[in-house]
């Protein structure tokens, strides 16, 4: 008995020690760990490394009416194919309402409601919607869709669409809400005197070079805003954006309509398959006109290798001033456009310096030498006008504003387009040699190669 006493004992203080040292063990173990890496890392900072010790708090979702909160563009419509763009406020009507820019599916019933929130609270109403008429045929178009602004909902800050095939409390549907732009009116005091709408740029767009002449040429001309709605762009044509972004002049608002729609190449359904017209560019013209109401004095809608170019005044502010006294204010104006083929060049080194390299895009001082129009027939035009003029816009002015518009002399300013000849069966004989772009030469010049300078060199 006293044996077996003991021997439980023995193995007891045994079992004792091994524990012990265990401990002792893991003990060292774990300080020799700690002094050896994980200080080295977490060694102190100076002030400037200080940063990446501080745990980044992560932005939480903006949510409205309990609901989150999405900015588009493109945004869909609850049990529906349309979506929606943006939402504004139109006070230019009888009685207020909220106008929200839309792709409209045209063959599907246009029943829409809408959920506004209001200080915190839900409002549902019923929605009416306009499909514009210049759809070409396609399935999609640009179309509005209103909302009226309802008695103790006077400022709606966020709004959302929902079709008949949905509705409020539904199992599992959750709306998302846009916010609704345009709150205040403003008649003066805006941001801009010019901003151009450039709608759009796609298929990975490479024309570098060109890009920042025109750039340059705007700012000549006296714009101080383009907006530019990007489907795709090359590297280097990014960088050039990016540069004018941080100098203020442009902003890019994304256009990935091609990510939600099938989107044509051309502006007719029956020779250009798809289904919306021309990479979306009717609804970013109708966008820019409402994001821009209020910030600027007057927009001109074209594209990118297009200009706008007075022929007798030295830049848009004396055009403007010129036209408005020979017409009523608030009247847009329409500028005949002129095909400058960008097959026919007038090179020489005076326009081309050598530090532009091989910069890929064209130079438009090199293209002077422009196809006649042909008399009596309709020519194509882009405009300049007050945009609180503008109710529904296209690609060749609008059609409805408040007070129409009027073709500008083509001795007094026309468009200036560089593109593919659609007559090029004219000899160059039979071509008329307009080289007013090159007025600017001695400005735009240098001003380029500065760009091109902090664009791209310094990028690299």
């Amino acid at each position: 008995m006293l044996t077996t006493t003991k021997g439980t004992s023995t193995w007891t203080q045994k079992w004792k020690c091994i524990l012990l040292l265990t401990f002792i063990f893991i003990a060292n173990a774990t300080i020799y760990w700690l002094t050896s890496f994980p200080i080295k890392a977490l060694k102190i900072p100076g002030p400037q490394q200080a940063r990446w010790l501080t745990a980044t708090p992560q932005p939480q979702p903006q949510k409205a009416c309990g609901f989150p909160v999405q900015r588009g563009p493109l945004i869909g419509v609850s049990g529906s194919k349309s979506f929606v763009v943006t939402p504004y406020v139109e006070h230019r009507g009888t009685v207020k309402e909220i106008r929200i820019i839309s792709i409209i599916y045209r063959p599907e019933p246009q029943n829409y409601h809408c959920l506004l929130c209001c200080g915190g609270r839900n409002f549902s109403v019923t929605a009416t919607s306009k499909v514009h008429t210049d759809h070409f045929g396609f399935d999609f178009c640009t179309g509005d869709i209103f909302c009226p602004v309802l008695s103790g909902c006077d400022t709606p800050e966020h709004v959302t669409i929902f079709s008949n095939a949905m509705s409020v409390g539904v199992a599992g549907w959750e709306p998302t809400f846009i916010p609704v732009l345009n709150q205040e009116p403003k008649s003066s005091g805006f941001d801009f005197s010019f901003t151009v709408c450039i709608s759009t740029l796609f298929g990975n767009y490479s024309n570098t070079l060109q890009v920042v002449e025109s750039m340059e040429m705007y700012r000549l001309l006296g714009v101080q805003r383009v907006v530019v709605y990007k489907n795709s762009c090359s590297p280097e044509v990014q960088k050039v954006l990016d540069y004018y972004v941080s100098e203020g002049l442009v902003e890019v608002v994304p256009w990935h309509v091609s990510s939600f729609i099938s989107v044509s190449s051309g502006w007719k359904k029956s020779v250009s398959s798809g289904d919306l017209h021309y990479y979306g560019q009717i609804p970013a013209l109708n966008d820019c006109v409402y994001r821009y109401m209020y910030r600027t004095e007057y927009i001109a809608l074209h594209d990118i290798d297009e200009l706008i170019l007075p022929l007798k005044a030295e830049n848009w502010h004396q055009l403007l001033r010129q036209l408005e006294q020979e017409h009523s204010p608030g009247m847009g104006f329409e500028f005949e456009n002129f095909v400058f083929p960008i097959s026919v060049s007038d090179e020489g080194s005076k326009y081309r310096p050598k530090e532009w390299g091989d910069i890929q895009g064209v130079n438009i001082l090199e293209h002077v030498y422009r196809l006649p129009n042909i008399p009596g027939e309709f020519n194509n035009f882009k405009v300049i006008i007050n945009p609180r003029s503008v109710f529904e816009a296209t690609v060749h002015g609008f059609l409805d504003s408040k007070y129409g518009s009027v073709r500008v002399s083509p001795q007094e300013a026309h468009m200036y387009h560089i593109k593919e000849a659609h007559r090029p069966y004219l000899q160059q004989k039979e071509l008329i040699k307009d080289d007013r772009i090159r007025h600017y030469s001695s400005r735009l010049l240098p001003a380029v190669s500065e760009v091109l300078k902090n664009a791209l060199e310094k990028a690299q």
